[in-house]
């Protein structure tokens, strides 16, 4: 693997991996419930036909060890996760598994996502919640109708549903995810300072749609945010041009904080393999770590 850099950064990764029969390591509670449940052990949970925008009828939950939604005194960082076209479905107990074809879900399902962290010498265990989108021919061009205003109502139905540090919500996503996480923060100042840090990977940031590129206008949204973001991008992606997150990451640059952006030299379509597993790392911290070092 060939690392490459760049000020704000620029660094490496690989692997693309589809599994649709996985081994549980982890606890995964397949009832659907109306209400977040506590357990003393991590769960996972499908939140089957659950409208949470008008495009997301579903979507998978995880829960960190000792999670009591009756204790409203202790909160917990949320990590929004947006997935790509090849797992977009409606919701349904046939089509939510899905979602845990990769990201972190997969990675907790293969034991490789800790049930804590320690950062700055505190420790922190998340909620990840993984929302299912679905296509739209009437809204084509906003690429499955993730509109920005739809991710915003999941980023303030979690804050309403779960006991959400509202200092520490993150957002990110691959492929089409990283583009929809991208244009979210960059439709509003206001969204963006929703977000804590956010991590877009292999962005599918089509300059040939208006509403896939961030503009000029747009990407001085995102900076008037303040808003840390590390960009990661193979740099041989034959889907998500490296051209397109080149050229938004020079518009970023000169932004507070500096943008991050981490190339691999790699000719595939992927970036998030070993950036979810935690083997990518960015000054020493994996993807979850460097999260948690930023808070509004």
């Amino acid at each position: 693997m060939k690392l490459i850099k760049k000020t704000g950064t620029l660094i490496c990764t690989t692997i693309f991996v589809l599994s649709l029969f996985i081994q549980c390591t982890m606890p995964v509670n397949n009832e659907k419930s109306d209400t977040p449940q506590s357990d003393n052990k991590p769960t996972l949970t499908p939140r089957y036909n659950t409208r949470l925008s008008d495009h997301c009828l579903g979507y998978y939950e995880y829960l960190p060890e000792g999670y009591d939604p009756v204790d409203k005194n202790k909160e917990y960082p949320l990590i929004i996760y947006i997935h790509g076209v090849g797992e977009s479905g409606v919701g349904n107990t046939d089509e939510l598994g899905k979602l845990l074809l990769s990201g972190p879900l997969y990675e907790f399902q293969k034991g490789n996502l800790p049930a804590s962290f320690t950062v700055n010498n505190e420790e922190f265990s998340f909620i990840i919640i993984s929302p299912q989108f679905f296509s739209d021919n009437s809204v084509k061009e906003w690429h499955f109708g993730i509109f920005p205003t739809e991710v915003d109502d999941i980023v303030e139905y979690m804050k309403s549903h779960y006991n959400v540090d509202e200092s520490r919500i993150y957002l990110t996503g691959s492929s089409m995810g990283g583009a929809r996480s991208l244009t979210y923060v960059a439709y509003s100042s206001d969204y963006g300072r929703k977000i804590a840090a956010m991590v877009p990977i292999a962005s599918y940031i089509d300059e040939a749609y208006p509403t896939h590129y961030i503009d000029a206008t747009e990407a001085a949204s995102i900076a008037a945010s303040e808003l840390p973001i590390w960009m990661i991008h193979h740099t041989g992606d034959y889907i998500s041009n490296v051209a397109w997150v080149n050229n938004l990451y020079s518009k970023l640059i000169g932004m507070t904080p500096e943008p991050v952006l981490t190339l691999i030299d790699e000719n595939t379509h992927d970036g998030w393999s070993k950036a979810y597993s935690g083997e990518l790392k960015l000054n020493g911290y994996n993807l979850y770590e460097w999260l948690l070092l930023h808070n509004r």
